[in-house]
């Protein structure tokens, strides 16, 4: 039986070209997994202008408090997952992403949590509250400049956090936090043991009776006409207490 040199000739080239493909895959796949670390890149999101966490605070989290060296480590050798977890397991930090880039530079993005509320106690530290109901330390590198939330009932707060039982609560704070007029004008919101509301103004004496966290909407309407219409007229320091807990009326003494 006479064999061509043409059939020969051909799967000897399919099987060179092969071996020539899985030789170059497996080269790159060995010079990537052999790169080292060259530098940490941060990004840290404060778009709120907090300023809790800085970039030493990253690196040390994700270096084990410096026992772990990044840079010059083989990039193989990182738990890039790992590295995610402990940094979203720091209060301060709400999502973290950590990837390698082409260059063998390992990447860090980290956005803070936002403080909406401080929670004052006569008893027991102070602590923030963020726009998702998460309770947060009080940080010896920055104070948050938020409205207070004080009186008997917030340490259940501390205690609990935010349940469905105090989310009426929540959903005040952050109607206030929405709107830069109320955010403005309103500095504490001081509610006591039976959670009765009383809000103390950035700029005026009035104590307003708010009452309990329901009928948002009409409450603020008539506070909004109490501040923008009687107040100009009858002057800022006239009265000493607002009642707005009674339909369709304003209380003022």
């Amino acid at each position: 039986m006479k064999v061509s040199f043409k059939s020969i000739k051909q799967p000897i080239l399919w099987i060179t070209c092969s071996v020539l493909v899985f030789a170059s895959i497996g080269f790159a796949k060995k010079e990537k997994e052999a790169k080292v670390c060259g530098n940490v890149i941060i990004h840290i999101s404060n778009q709120y202008n907090n300023y809790f966490i800085d970039e030493e605070d990253i690196l040390s989290i994700i270096s084990k408090d410096g026992n772990l060296s990044l840079v010059g480590n083989y990039v193989e050798n990182l738990n890039l997952k790992t590295l995610e977890s402990s940094l979203e397991n720091e209060r301060f930090i709400k999502e973290a992403q950590v990837y390698k880039d082409l260059k063998g530079n390992i990447v860090v993005t980290a956005e803070q949590r936002r403080p909406v509320a401080r929670i004052a106690r006569t008893e027991g530290p102070d602590a923030y509250l963020d726009d998702e109901g998460t309770i947060l330390p009080i940080s010896e590198k920055f104070t948050a400049r938020v409205m207070l939330l004080t009186g008997e009932y917030v340490d259940s707060f501390i205690e609990e956090g935010v349940s469905e039982e105090n989310q009426s609560y929540m959903d005040l704070v952050m109607k206030v936090n929405a709107d830069p007029f109320w955010k403005a004008q309103i500095a504490q919101l001081d509610i006591d043991k039976t959670g009765e509301i009383f809000i103390y103004s950035q700029v005026s004496k009035q104590i307003v009776e708010f009452g309990p966290p329901k009928d948002l909407n009409i409450k603020f309407k008539k506070l909004e006409i109490f501040y923008r219409d009687i107040l100009p007229f009858k002057g800022w320091n006239k009265y000493k207490r607002v009642n707005l807990t009674y339909l369709d009326q304003i209380v003022c003494e």
